[in-house]
């Protein structure tokens, strides 16, 4: 259990469940829902929100942060503050935007609450963070079948050389894999096997995580399927967060049986029938394909999943 919970970085796998954990916990009026301040792909220059990383999955260490303090710190450590904007915009939804999140980051300073930052692209660097600013972590975790049919459903091919421009992660953290990485860059495969590659690889780094951050909480999104009132109240246990009736009523709107199971390509929805959603890689995934994603992500699935979660 965290000593004191200052902020609460949800991180961990892509498509793990950490929007429906993180809009489930910043439903209770003390905590300030902050989506994905790492996403390259949004330069939210009206709120400030985000950081402008060009890559995905940045590794931040001591050597190359210097050059993000000030977004870093406004993102992290004056949360709470509003910000002026950062360009001239003419779009009045945009500004609106910017001016409710700004006052509900006041309001809930205000009631002594805290930011929940949603996001998974922020994985590689979430060791630096939880030190620099004094974060507590969960780390969320999906069984390889269920990310790469999520992925191939999505056709999210990822791109390789977001690992290879980063020294910090080609000559890190992911050192053992510098050179299937290198590969990848010069001949992608296709999204199946780079899916399963990328789940590889983001689960060494969690395995090495889990063996030096035992203050941290990691979760299975497959456990949290299967009782998710019961994993919500212990994650708020461990956060020392009162279970409140606007928790409890986002758990059972966001986890309803009427909800549905899969949603469109393009749509990024968090209410969910979450009960059923671990069996749509059966729909999703050949056995060719299968057979591919267990020899790929092997030994690291070993680690987290059984056999019988194979079928």
């Amino acid at each position: 259990m965290p000593a004191k919970t200052s902020a609460l970085l949800v991180t961990g796998m892509p498509r793990s469940a950490t929007t429906w954990v993180g809009r489930v916990i910043s439903s209770s009026p003390k905590v300030h829902f902050v989506n994905e301040p790492f996403n390259p792909n949004v330069h939210d220059g009206v709120t400030g929100q985000r950081i402008g990383f060009p890559d995905w999955f940045t590794r931040l260490d001591n050597g190359n942060a210097a050059q993000y303090e000030g977004r870093l710190d406004r993102v992290y450590a004056s949360w709470w503050r509003p910000t002026a904007p950062r360009k001239q915009t003419k779009n009045r939804t945009a500004l609106r935007s910017a001016m409710g999140f700004s006052a509900r980051a006041a309001a809930c300073k205000l009631r002594g609450g805290i930011p929940l930052y949603k996001d998974p692209i922020a994985l590689l660097s979430a060791d630096w963070l939880a030190k620099q600013y004094n974060l507590s972590v969960i780390v969320m975790m999906r069984h390889p079948l269920s990310f790469v049919g999520s992925m191939k459903r999505r056709q999210w091919a990822f791109d390789f050389n977001n690992f290879a421009n980063q020294p910090a992660v080609v000559d890190g953290v992911l050192s053992d894999y510098a050179d299937v990485i290198r590969q990848e860059c010069d001949e992608p495969s296709s999204i199946v096997v780079r899916s399963a590659l990328l789940w590889k690889m983001l689960m060494h780094a969690i395995k090495g995580y889990q063996a030096k951050h035992t203050e941290w909480r990691f979760e299975r999104a497959e456990d949290m399927a299967a009782e998710p009132l019961e994993r919500v109240t212990q994650v708020c246990d461990w956060l020392g967060l009162t279970l409140d009736d606007e928790i409890k009523k986002a758990v059972a709107e966001m986890a309803a049986k009427s909800n549905p199971t899969d949603v469109e390509t393009g749509q990024h929805w968090w209410k969910r029938n979450v009960s059923e959603v671990g069996d749509l890689w059966k729909e999703r995934l050949t056995q060719d394909e299968i057979k591919a994603i267990r020899d790929i992500t092997e030994p690291e699935w070993r680690a987290f999943y059984d056999e019988d979660s194979w079928e």
